[in-house]
């Protein structure tokens, strides 16, 4: 009973945070100050568990170096052209009566390949979702297909975070956790490819119009070296490196391509890692 009682005031405060708009930082103060209380009643000693907490903390700071790799792998990805080579590439194979397919396709290999749902919504997602739209899809439909797409990746990605943080507190091998995940998704994804499949076969959509390649060509040289980081990614993946020596050597094989094919210097480079990637051309930010 006492649980039960400890966790529900955990969650109301948490709650109360989200519906006021403040930070839940005090909730979850407050939440470590009740389970304390809780863990007291029931005969735990405060040194103990702190000792413990502090521990699954430490253990769990892998995370955070693996968020700092993401962001300046994804940031580097973008400045390098990466991603837009990618991106260009791969919306050509998009067809009219399977775009919503497609759609959930793409956005499933961008987000394996960055381990990030967010930063595949915001370049394949939104290249998807413009490109379905100029073609007259449901914008509801193709909204589906990209956000399963998204969160794919951020199951199964070896850089993903969340697959990280259950790696490090389960003390488990990360890609032994990957076969698990892939094993237990394979029904779900063909469930998946054939509703979407038949939603795309009972549209009826015109041909877009919208030159994607031409579009980042405006911005970005789209050599072909410029996927070199993210093969080095994938091979190494599959050699079972460390997810950090895989981000980290991805992350050194991009900055050349910035400086040499993107032709950035290293004062814009050190400031896109810091503050984000901003095209600077302004045909692209329109």
């Amino acid at each position: 009973m006492a649980e039960l009682v400890t966790m529900a005031l955990f969650c109301a405060a948490l709650i109360a945070c989200i519906i006021t708009n403040i930070s839940i930082v005090p909730a979850l103060l407050a939440g470590v100050v009740m389970f304390l209380i809780h863990g007291k009643i029931t005969g735990h000693k405060f040194a103990t568990m702190l000792s413990k907490g502090f521990a699954t903390m430490r253990a769990a700071s892998i995370v955070v170096v693996t968020f700092v790799l993401i962001g300046l792998l994804t940031t580097l990805w973008r400045a390098a052209g990466t991603v837009p080579f990618i991106v260009a590439n791969t919306s050509s194979l998009v067809r009219p009566h399977v775009v919503i397919l497609l759609a959930f396709l793409l956005n499933c290999l961008m987000s394996l390949l960055t381990g990030s749902s967010f930063a595949t919504a915001a370049t394949m997602g939104v290249i998807t979702m413009t490109l379905g739209t100029s073609m007259q899809v449901s914008p509801v439909f193709l909204g589906g297909a990209i956000l399963s797409g998204v969160y794919f990746g951020d199951r199964c990605s070896p850089v993903s975070t969340s697959a990280q943080l259950v790696k490090t507190l389960t003390h488990t091998n990360i890609f032994d956790n990957i076969v698990l995940m892939l094993k237990t998704s394979i029904v779900p994804f063909i469930i998946t490819c054939a509703i979407y499949a038949v939603l795309a076969l009972c549209t009826h959509p015109s041909a877009g119009s919208i030159d994607i390649t031409g579009l980042f060509s405006s911005a970005f040289d789209l050599h072909w070296v410029t996927v070199i980081p993210a093969l080095v990614l994938v091979v190494l993946a599959i050699a079972r490196m460390d997810v950090r020596i895989t981000m980290g050597a991805s992350i050194l094989t991009a900055l050349p391509v910035c400086v040499l094919v993107q032709h950035m210097d290293w004062l814009e480079i050190g400031r896109a890692l810091v503050f984000g990637f901003h095209c600077s051309n302004a045909k692209w930010r329109r």
